[in-house]
């Protein structure tokens, strides 16, 4: 699963660091009457691009007046963000980190200024199943597993509630509400 973190919760300074956890989306093993067939992980062979990632809500984070839900238009990032499937069980997962600043604009009631920085891919080793539907990543340190959709040349994973954005109320006060995502990983 991939977080999306606030980092601090002050009215003059939201912080949003976009950093996708695979550490955190917690991973288990196959159950013991799913079988997996080898050629399927042999088809899932390869890398594996991240080519959408849209957050349920539009944003204008790069200020060109024109909002946006996809994170990869909105800031350039993400562009070396890949899955690498070795064609047996093991898989590198690679995501980049965005880090957000969102400052209210002075003088406005709910107009956010966004400023953005780009991280680099951070690889998180993993082991993966295939079958015909989907691509199950696992890891020994987490009880959780992270189900991709397979349908053709792609690979989906829709997360309802991403992570936590600052909504600013009619009395000033600031509440947090959760945003979802869909990634789409795309073979190479």
């Amino acid at each position: 699963m991939f977080i999306l973190v606030p980092l601090n919760k002050n009215l003059t300074m939201k912080k949003l660091a976009f950093i996708a956890l695979m550490a955190s989306a917690t991973f288990v093993a196959c159950s013991e009457d799913e079988t997996v067939s080898v050629n399927q992980n042999q088809d899932i062979q390869g890398t594996w691009k991240l080519t959408s990632f849209n957050m349920n809500s539009s944003f204008d984070i790069n200020g060109d007046n024109n909002a946006s839900s996809s994170l990869i238009a909105e800031t350039g990032c993400y562009n070396n963000s890949t899955i690498v499937f070795d064609g047996n069980t093991t898989a590198i997962f690679n995501m980049e980190e965005l880090e957000i600043d969102m400052q209210m604009v002075v003088g406005s009631e709910n107009e956010m200024e966004f400023t953005f920085d780009c991280g680099s891919a951070i690889p998180f080793p993993t082991t993966y199943a295939a079958t015909e539907n989907s691509v199950t990543l696992m890891s020994d340190e987490d009880p959780e597993p992270l189900v991709l959709t397979r349908s053709g040349n792609t690979l989906t994973v829709v997360i309802p509630e991403a992570t936590q954005i600052p909504v600013e109320e009619e009395n000033g006060s600031v509440t947090y509400d959760f945003v979802g995502a869909t990634l789409v990983w795309t073979k190479q």
